[in-house]
C-alpha cells in the first residue's frame, strides 16, 4: 500500500504551520502531489460575494471556524 501524502498548511491569518497526511483512500491522493504546500488566507470582499452569490444559487458551503470568519 502507499505512503501517505503530506499538505503542508501555513496560516498567514496567524502565522502557524501545521501538517495534514492524505491516505492512499481519500479521493485526493491521486490529485496531489508526495508533498503539496498550501495558505490560509482571509478572503478578499471578492471571494465573500463570489461564495455568498454561490450560495444564493444553491451551493453548498460549508461552515466556517470563527477565526477564519475575522477580519
Amino acid at each position: 500500500m502507499s505512503e501517505p501524502k503530506l499538505v503542508i498548511f501555513t496560516d498567514q491569518r496567524t502565522g502557524r504551520t501545521f501538517t495534514m497526511t492524505v491516505p492512499p483512500t481519500s479521493a485526493w491522493f491521486d490529485l496531489l502531489p508526495n508533498v503539496q504546500e498550501a495558505a490560509i488566507r482571509r478572503e478578499t470582499p471578492a471571494e465573500e460575494a463570489e461564495r455568498a452569490h454561490y450560495r444564493e444559487c444553491g451551493g453548498v458551503v460549508l461552515n466556517r471556524p470563527a477565526e477564519a470568519r475575522r477580519r
